[in-house]
């Protein structure tokens, strides 16, 4: 909501006019991101659900114990809240307090964001007490001034016409295209590189049915290197939407950031949730930037397992395993436990990992690795907190980092921006993509970085799951299902 937010304020500076439009019962987000609207209308019929904002974390420990499963899963960092999902039915003390003040950053940011667009005194003034006595119907949106009318669709050509005093045509199309010829720029431009989804080693990867998105490391790093060796990228905006995933796959991609910014500027733009291997990967840049209420942070390693073997024992299956050399050879297999002695080995492990987790920040962020240590132990933080601690350079949307990496570059305000990757789709959605008509590069990235969006649904709440307990290696990443209600 706060890119869209940015946008729209750099479309108003720029002289042109915004309208907003609810033509049925409007979610929180389009209440928020119309906030800032030159006029917002809704339907007789409208309203808006708007209340606050929650965060849902689930804990299936009760129901894996019913079926005989044992989460088996260390962790570094007592802020590092995914394994806690499947070992407690409810979250620490240290997670509790982190999600709080998360939570209590991005409410207050969403009250003083709709305050301003909204022009009430003071900013957030009485609006916490406006918000909770919703939901409201149209007319009551527009007597407690947080929208300009209530009005049929058919009707709304006119009302814009009425708030501007001219003429003008309502077009469901049209071209974004940059129309600049290349040849004043000699082809020079933004390239954009976008990790969205869970972070994995080889291919990125759509699953559209079910709602699963993954980053690869060859696919990015492919990228990375098409940027470094092609002389008509002169900088690169890293777009992060993940919340991490295998620890060897960001330090992978870590390494061939730090190359490529040792050619050519190298800027990240953190989206909804930028944290643990998305934040990783993010410290590798020369500059960090991100929005108030951006989820990063959660420096922080986990590994684990599914244990099956009591489900196993109810079911009536027996396994029988032939080894030769030491007895952990099959430590990661999920018909047994954990040995003590494998315990030890794995928190050696990840407590090592952790280690070079903490290295790379401080050499990215140019800071003490103690310190980061300190702000580290897997604790989340929003993007206001965390450009206090040091962790993000600035606050900035896509567009801003977009604009700082053509002033870095010394490119006029039109240079354009080209997507550098790609994520392979089944066959339905390249039947899908292929009904769109759209030849505009920078729609393409928003595009991509639209479907990152899916960090809140079951399906790739599922899919965090499973990757978590199948994984078999460190992990560095998060879960929850983030909302508007």
């Amino acid at each position: 909501v706060q890119e869209i937010i940015s946008g729209m304020e750099q479309l108003k500076s720029s002289g042109k006019y915004v309208f907003c439009y609810e033509s049925g019962l409007g979610t929180p987000a389009s209440a928020y991101a119309c906030s800032h609207a030159t006029a917002y209308y809704l339907s007789p019929v409208g309203g808006t659900t708007l209340a606050g904002t929650q965060m849902r974390i689930f804990y299936y420990t009760g129901l894996l114990k019913k079926l005989g499963i044992n989460a088996q899963i260390l962790r570094i960092g007592e802020y590092k809240s995914m394994p806690e999902s499947f070992t407690r039915e409810a979250p620490s003390e240290k997670v509790s307090e982190e999600y709080r003040e998360l939570v209590s950053d991005v409410y207050n940011n969403m009250l003083y964001d709709i305050g301003k667009g909204r022009g009430f005194k003071n900013g957030s003034d009485g609006l916490k007490e406006l918000i909770s006595g919703g939901p409201y119907n149209s007319m009551e949106m527009v007597e407690k001034k947080l929208a300009d009318g209530v009005l049929w669709e058919d009707q709304l050509k006119k009302a814009i016409e009425d708030k501007i005093g001219k003429k003008v045509v309502i077009s469901e199309k049209f071209d974004f295209s940059t129309k600049a010829p290349d040849t004043w720029t000699k082809g020079r431009r933004i390239g954009v590189i976008v990790v969205s989804g869970i972070m994995t080693g080889g291919k990125s990867r759509k699953i559209p049915l079910i709602g699963l998105e993954k980053s690869g490391s060859d696919t990015v790093i492919e990228a990375i290197e098409k940027a470094k060796y092609d002389p008509t990228i002169s900088a690169v905006v890293l777009r992060i939407d993940s919340g991490g995933g295998s620890a060897e796959a960001a330090e992978r991609i870590w390494r061939a950031i730090r190359k490529l910014s040792e050619k050519k500027p190298v800027i990240a733009s953190l989206g909804a949730v930028a944290a643990s291997g998305g934040y990783y990967i993010a410290s590798a840049a020369d500059e960090i930037f991100a929005e108030p209420s951006t989820i990063t942070g959660s420096i922080g390693i986990f590994m684990g397992k599914a244990d099956f073997s009591e489900l196993m024992k109810k079911v009536g299956i027996n396994v029988t395993a032939f080894k030769e050399g030491s007895d952990k050879v099959d430590m990661s297999s999920f018909y047994r436990p954990f040995t003590p002695e494998e315990i030890e080995k794995l928190k050696g492990e990840i407590n090592y990992v952790y280690n070079i987790f903490l290295d790379r920040v401080a050499e990215g962020r140019k800071m003490d690795k103690n310190s980061v240590d300190t702000i580290a132990r897997g604790r989340i933080w929003s993007g206001t907190r965390a450009r206090e601690i040091g962790l993000v350079d600035k606050m900035g949307s896509f567009l801003d980092a977009v604009e700082r990496a053509r002033k870095i570059s010394k490119l006029p305000g039109w240079a354009p921006v080209e997507s550098l990757t790609r994520k392979e789709e089944g066959f339905l959605m390249k039947v899908i993509s292929s009904a769109i008509d759209d030849k505009s590069e920078i729609l393409k990235v928003f595009q991509e970085m639209g479907n990152a969006s899916s960090v809140g649904g079951i399906s790739m709440y599922l899919g965090q799951i499973s990757f978590a307990l199948t994984s078999k290696e460190p992990l560095a990443m998060i879960d929850f299902v983030y909302k508007w209600e």
